[in-house]
């Protein structure tokens, strides 16, 4: 399996052929095999892991170059366990719908919908179902 990718600049394409700053892990991800980042994949440490950002010298965007195919973001997730704390899924989603119900009292006529880690998709499906939104996004 393919595990990394090397990426250009996502704001302005640049391949970053000169590097301005760099903010670099105390364990480098783009170092370790795939077995070794599962360990760092789940949890807390006191040492952190993650991928090694720079600022692209073309349009000043912080962002990383090197990154997860998809293939190994998709074995990564797959070996996650689960992070409900053992709540039964009807709960979760009554809290999820509290959380949406709120927003949509503050928020009428919205079109759009931004969910950053949308984990298993509850808030999502709240969201989505009988709603004023024509366009989801989900990072």
């Amino acid at each position: 399996m393919e595990l990394l990718t090397q990426r250009t600049c996502c704001a302005c394409s640049s391949d970053q052929s000169e590097r301005v700053e760099r903010i670099v892990s105390p364990v480098a991800a783009a170092q370790l095999d795939f077995d070794e980042f599962k360990e760092y994949w789940r949890g807390f440490r006191s040492r952190q892991c993650f991928f090694d950002y720079e600022r692209c010298s073309t349009c000043g965007l912080l962002y990383c170059p090197s990154y997860f195919t998809q293939e190994a973001l998709d074995a990564l997730y797959a070996s996650m366990d689960d992070n409900t704390a053992g709540e039964a899924s009807d709960v979760l989603s009554r809290t999820q719908a509290r959380y949406i119900d709120f927003l949509r009292e503050h928020s009428s006529d919205a079109e759009t919908y931004l969910e950053i880690g949308p984990d298993i998709g509850l808030s999502s499906r709240v969201a989505l179902k009988g709603s004023t939104i024509r366009r989801a996004v989900f990072v």
